[in-house]
């Protein structure tokens, strides 16, 4: 369950974020999913942001500082590990 992608948008709401993603590489296949959520961000990433990772942990990497998430099944990341 690899991910590598670059976030294109951001939207907030009570308790989380769902942001958008697209293959970091044109044509690499590798962003795994549209969306995702990351459940209580102490992190709030931009359009632009790079995410990576498997199928246990993710990196987000936002204004050059990397952040550890823990990814809860297919779609949900939770920060620390």
């Amino acid at each position: 369950m690899a991910l590598d992608a670059r976030i294109v948008d951001v939207v907030e709401y009570t308790g989380g974020i769902t942001i958008t993603l697209e293959d970091r590489e044109k044509g690499s296949n590798e962003r795994g999913q549209n969306r995702m959520e990351i459940l209580n961000p102490t992190v709030v990433p931009r359009a632009g942001d790079l995410l990576w990772g498997g199928a246990d942990s993710v990196t987000l990497e936002s204004g050059g500082v990397e952040f550890p998430y823990v990814r809860e099944g297919y779609t949900k990341l939770r920060q620390g590990w």
